[in-house]
């Protein structure tokens, strides 16, 4: 059991996927939904919302991305 949970992980971290400083987000990535609970509120989020070159509104936005969690 080991020895499959190993492997996993190291299939997981070969796979992943990670930017560096002044690297652009790919447009597939741009478009990923992910949804976002604050408080009693649920959205659905997408980075691409926030590229004025694909938006709606055709706005830039700068954007400071945060991840914090409590256990």
């Amino acid at each position: 059991m080991k020895i499959i949970i190993i492997i996993m992980m190291f299939f997981t971290i070969i796979t992943a996927q990670n930017y560096n400083v002044n690297e652009i987000i790919s447009i597939e990535h741009q478009n990923q939904n992910f949804d976002v609970c604050y408080g009693e509120d649920y959205i659905s989020f997408k980075l691409a919302d926030l590229n004025g070159a694909i938006n709606e509104d055709g706005k830039y936005w700068v954007t400071v991305i945060e991840l914090a969690a409590t256990w």
